[in-house]
């Protein structure tokens, strides 16, 4: 799954821990043959996954400024590459 996502994304070589990591946090959340009815998180956590918080790693991902940093007609965001979770 790493693998796939390095030669897709393209993301330079320093960035493969953050592949990786992103690689095992994904594959903790779905559901596997040994835990049929829960997923990995659910069954080691004891609480329901949230697939809300699922980002696709090179995806365009927009942090929010805050008030105090920016004047009235500054963007409200400011734009990034998503590299992992934190």
């Amino acid at each position: 799954m790493a693998r796939s996502l390095v030669k897709s994304k393209k993301p330079p070589k320093e960035f493969w821990v953050e592949v990786v990591a992103c690689t095992i946090y994904q594959s903790n959340i779905y559901s596997t043959r040994i835990v049929r009815v829960k997923t990995l998180e659910e069954a080691w956590m004891g609480r329901k996954s949230n697939f809300s918080r699922i980002r696709f790693f090179g995806g365009v991902a927009h942090v929010q400024i805050s008030d105090a940093k920016k004047d009235k007609l500054d963007d409200k965001s400011k734009k990034f590459i998503f590299v992992s979770y934190d």
